[in-house]
């Protein structure tokens, strides 16, 4: 076996660094998602950083290989799974919800163990950690993370917040698609840390947004009744509604979505006279976005 010189990954403050991190272990979940390995044990402890800062992915022991023979034939040697639907095997705190159930797993299972450790690496803190190992995996189960730090740039908590969701179809479609994003979030990095807390037009390149209708001139209406439900002033009232325009520059938007606390809105825009689409968050009330 190789040797590896490094230490487990643990919290990092530094934003840089934490997605210089990020997209080193995406790039090797993607590589072996793409020849077929799933992981099924990634935690901290099995990923290491060498002293050149390398990231390395270790321990495949509880590996799954999916091998599709070419052709029949009764004498070809069958490869079978290591374990049985119904079996649990992983690390419980690190588990995705259809692992804890001991259901059939794919490279999903091993995103949501992946947005369990950006969470970690993010906050100091495990998503879904309980004083015993069933409490844990109860969590994992129905439970919802609590938000992570406002330090942490809105894009890396979207990010994570889709590898953490339950179900398994609205994670990312391919690991690829996650390291492309991570990626993508990493070469703007400047400029989302330049924003701070505060971004009027914060700019990321977004290769998994794949529109399902587009709107010309699209404006979004923001009712203040709703979005003070979500922020725990149930009370508001609809006699406070206020249209507010995503952007009135040209170009096309699609695909606006609410912020889980709703003080921002985030939607993908091709701009005046651009071919690809980014995409952009703004301040709920703002007006000065994307002009």
């Amino acid at each position: 076996m190789e040797y590896v010189d490094g230490v487990p990954v643990t919290h990092i403050q530094n934003i840089r660094k934490l997605l210089d991190v990020a997209v080193q272990i995406a790039d090797g979940l993607a590589a072996a998602h793409a020849a077929g390995v799933i992981h099924r044990d990634l935690k901290p402890d099995n990923v290491l950083i060498t002293h050149e800062g390398r990231v390395k992915i270790l321990d495949f022991g509880l590996a799954k290989q999916r091998l599709v023979p070419a052709f029949e034939d009764s004498d070809a040697t069958r490869a079978a799974d290591a374990t049985s639907p119904g079996m649990v095997m992983g690390t419980f705190s690190y588990m995705s919800p259809e692992q804890a159930r001991g259901l059939a797993v794919d490279a999903r299972s091993d995103q949501f163990s992946f947005g369990v450790m950006l969470y970690e690496l993010a906050s100091g803190n495990r998503p879904f950690k309980r004083e015993t190992a069933p409490q844990t995996m109860s969590a994992i189960i129905e439970a919802e993370p609590e938000s992570l730090p406002q330090a942490v740039p809105a894009p890396l908590r979207w990010i994570i917040e889709r590898c953490l969701a339950k179900e398994p179809s609205t994670r990312f479609e391919s690991t690829h698609d996650l390291y492309r994003d991570l990626s993508s979030l990493r070469q703007h990095v400047s400029e989302v840390l330049s924003a701070g807390s505060a971004p009027a037009a914060e700019q990321v390149t977004r290769h998994w947004i794949r529109p399902t209708a587009a709107v010309v001139g699209f404006a979004v209406t923001v009712f203040t009744g709703v979005l003070g439900y979500r922020m725990g002033k149930k009370n508001a009232g609809l006699e406070n509604l206020a249209p507010v325009p995503i952007t009135t520059s040209g170009g096309t938007v699609q695909n606006p979505s609410f912020s889980p606390d709703g003080s921002q809105v985030v939607f993908a825009w091709n701009g005046p006279r651009q071919e690809n689409f980014n995409l952009y968050v703004k301040l709920v009330g703002r007006t000065d976005c994307c002009g």
